[in-house]
Parts: structure tokens; sequence; C-alpha cells
């Protein structure tokens, strides 16, 4: 009986990166799935943001392998890169929203910039895409600024998704927001995932957030992966730094010595 294997959407083998003598990021090998969502969890400091940077292309690791799609990453030419960055699509932490664009503007900016869409199609499109994040289409000529929080990250998200991207990056989705709207944020980055069969990778600290919106999960600590598992398994994992990092201990808490 034939068995189909899983395709590899992304694959870091021994991957490194140092600033200065600080190594932040130490062979560190992750393997993920085509339509997978992983989230990667661990304290501040610990390398994730230098991780997903080096993903999208805004970092270039010292040494090691980064394969998308079977092509290695780490030698695109700059229009290489800038081609094959249209494959993403970035949620950032605080959202990262232009203040000097309109919110359709901001939606539309991939799509104008990417995609060539003129104004009127682009925006057609933008108000299109706020109504499958629950954005009523009557801010769609308003400011970042004159919205809530939990509105401008759907704003961010509906913007992260406009160009229909193969991998969604999301930076500490939930970061800053009360319990209700971090588990609407939740939802949609759910149904937006589906809708797109998508491959996600996302960073978080919260526990709860983890556990609903990841597949897996994978523990970076030291700039190594201590413990990579089921979301649902989280809380259940006997590892003490899963437990400690679950648990909330601080940054300034010893964590534990050696590796598991």
């Amino acid at each position: 009986m034939n068995t189909i294997r899983p395709e590899i959407k992304i694959c870091l083998r021994n991957l490194s990166k140092s600033f200065g003598n600080k190594i932040v990021l130490d062979n560190i090998n992750l393997t993920i799935q085509k339509g997978e969502s992983i989230a990667i969890i661990g304290g501040s400091g610990t390398g994730k943001s230098v991780l997903l940077k080096s993903i999208i292309g805004l970092v270039k690791p010292d040494s090691g392998s980064l394969r998308i799609d079977g092509k290695e990453t780490s030698m695109l030419t700059h229009k290489e890169r800038m081609l094959f960055n249209t494959r993403f699509g970035v949620l950032f932490q605080g959202g990262a929203l232009f203040d000097s664009l309109t919110i359709w503007e901001n939606i539309a900016f991939g799509l104008m910039q990417e995609k060539k869409l003129n104004k009127k199609n682009a925006k057609e499109k933008a108000i299109q895409i706020m109504s499958e994040v629950e954005l009523d289409a009557s801010v769609s000529n308003s400011y970042p600024s004159e919205l809530s929080g939990g509105m401008q990250k759907r704003v961010a998200l509906a913007r992260a998704i406009a160009t229909e991207p193969e991998i969604l990056i999301f930076d500490e989705p939930t970061t800053g927001l009360d319990p209700v709207t971090s588990n609407v944020i939740n939802d949609l980055i759910i149904k937006s995932v589906n809708v797109l069969g998508a491959t996600a990778i996302s960073v978080s600290h919260d526990i709860a957030s983890v556990k609903k919106i990841a597949d897996n999960v994978a523990l970076l600590h030291e700039g190594h992966f201590v413990w990579q598992g089921p979301a649902d398994k989280i809380e259940k994992s006997q590892n003490d730094y899963v437990r400690n990092f679950v648990n909330g201990v601080s940054n300034n808490q010893s964590l534990p010595s050696g590796r598991s």
C-alpha cells in the first residue's frame, strides 16, 4: 500500500546566526510541512524574531541551509528575493500599519505594489477582504489612529492575506489585546489559514492562542529548539523548559540547565 508523504514547505538545517559574540541561533533544525500551522515559543531574546526574519529574508544566516519548496534561499539575488517574498503574508507585532494611509489603502498595499491592481479594483478587493475579517466597509476611508487596537489587528490581518500568500507569518498576533478580542483574532487567523490553505508560522507568548491556532509547537531556548510537539500536548509535557514556560517563569529566573 502506497503512503502519501507530506510535502515539505520549509526546511532549516544547521542554521546559525550570531551578532558579534552573541550566538542567537545555534545549528537549529526545523521542518514545516505544507499546510501546517506551527507556533514558535520561548522567552524574550531567545531568537524567535531573528528566526522569522531569516525565513522571510530580512536577516541572512551565517551558515546552514534554509530551503523553501526545496529551493535554497540564502543565495538568492535581490531581484529573486523580492519575487520570492510575494509568497509571504506577514502580520507584524503591533500591526505596523501605515499611519498616513487609509484602512483600504493599507489592506490594498500589496495588491497595488505586487499584483499591480489599479486603484479602483484594489479598493474593491480591499473592502471584500475587510468583510472576511469582520470589518465594516464604513471604516475603509478611516485612518489607523481612528480605530481600536483590535480593529487595527484585523486590518493588519487583512493586509497579510490580501495577496493570497502561500506562507503566513504571525508575530505576536494577540499581544496587547483583551481575552475576548484575542479569541476573535485567533478565530480569524484559523479561518484565513484554512481558506488560503497556507502554511503558517506564529510567534506568541500566549499559550491559549498557541493551543488554538497551531498544529505543532517548537520551544526555542538559548538558540536551540529544546522541545517540539503537538500543540494540544504542550500543557501535559514533562519537559522542564516547557513546564516553566507554560507556568510563566520570568526571564529573570533560571531555567533548567542542559538540553532535552
